[in-house]
This record gives structure tokens, C-alpha cells and sequence, in this order.
């Protein structure tokens, strides 16, 4: 989701006047905080992401690119004290990504429920191709705001966090 910063380096890379279409694979880890009926908590974790990435070949005034994946999650969460695990669809356009997604409870209960994340991603970095002719990579800084709520009726809880992903495209085109 944090992709912005893949869609940025994928359009400067050489490749991507070429391409329409292209694969990625992003992950990394996050940080920050949950609001709960009880103790609040800090969130510590990590995500994977893979996706599928549009971009115009219009180079002259492309439309913002938009992708749709997967991703999959797990966290610690220093309220309850428990892990939580989550997977899900998602999708973006510029640097605007939402996604939906099962959230399972490791913490004892073994309960399920749903989550509803939104976030807005800037890149921070990039290694294009003319320094690594075989990689590139991409780094996005996300905020990211997130909901959930339990199938057993158990009061839901919201994150609000940052999310550090580094993204190489799966297949760049040349």
C-alpha cells in the first residue's frame, strides 16, 4: 500500500516507459499506537505487501498510476498484550491507499474480527537503475490510520502508525 514511492521510482526508471503493467513485492516494519476500552498499548510489527502496479504509457500527461494487492501483518500490541495477525485486499491511487482485511487475536482469546485501514505514503528513497542494472529498489514513509472490530461483540479498538516499506518492482521489464 505504501506504493507512491514504488510508482515514483518505477516511472523514473528507464523501463517504465515501457511498461503498463507491473508486479511488486513490498515490506518492512511498523510502528505505533492503539486505543482501546482498555490500556492503550504500542504497536510493534511488520507487513508484507504484493501487488500489481498500473502506470500510463502516456509520458506526455499521465494520469495518476493505482495498484490493487494483498497484504499480510503481524504486531504486537503492549495494551492487551497480545499479537494480532491480519490479511487482506488493498488498493491505491497516487499516494492514497486503502485496504480491508481478517485480523485474528494470538493474545489467548482466538477471536476474529475485520479491520479497515487508510494511508497516505511519501517516498523517502530510491536506488534506480543506473547505479544497480539489476535492482531497484524503493522506500515509502506511511501514516496510516486503522480500525477493528470483533465478531464476538468484544469492544474494537483503532491504530493510528507508520509504516516503513522497501519495494522492488517483480518484474520491471528490461
Amino acid at each position: 500500500m505504501r506504493c507512491f514511492l514504488v510508482l515514483a521510482v518505477i516511472a523514473l526508471s528507464p523501463s517504465a516507459g515501457r511498461a503498463e503493467n507491473t508486479l511488486f513485492v513490498a515490506g518492512g516494519p511498523l510502528l505505533g499506537a492503539s486505543i482501546h476500552d482498555g490500556p492503550n498499548g504500542l504497536l510493534i510489527g511488520g507487513e508484507l505487501s504484493a501487488g500489481w502496479l498500473h502506470l500510463s504509457k502516456d509520458t506526455e500527461n499521465p494520469p495518476p498510476p493505482f495498484w490493487l494487492g494483498a497484504y499480510a501483518d503481524g504486531l504486537y500490541d503492549s495494551g492487551p498484550e497480545a499479537g494480532r495477525v491480519s490479511f487482506g485486499p488493498e488498493l491505491g491511487f497516487f499516494i492514497f491507499g486503502l485496504d480491508a482485511g481478517v485480523v485474528h487475536d494470538l493474545g489467548g482469546t482466538g477471536r476474529w474480527g475485520y479491520s479497515g485501514r487508510w494511508s497516505l505514503s511519501i517516498p523517502v528513497s530510491w536506488t534506480d537503475r543506473s547505479k544497480h542494472p539489476k535492482l531497484t529498489t524503493i522506500t515509502t514513509l506511511s501514516i496510516y490510520v486503522r480500525g477493528v472490530t470483533w465478531r464476538d461483540g468484544s469492544p474494537g479498538h483503532a491504530e493510528l502508525g507508520l509504516l516503513v516499506k522497501w519495494a522492488l518492482p517483480a518484474l520491471a521489464g528490461g
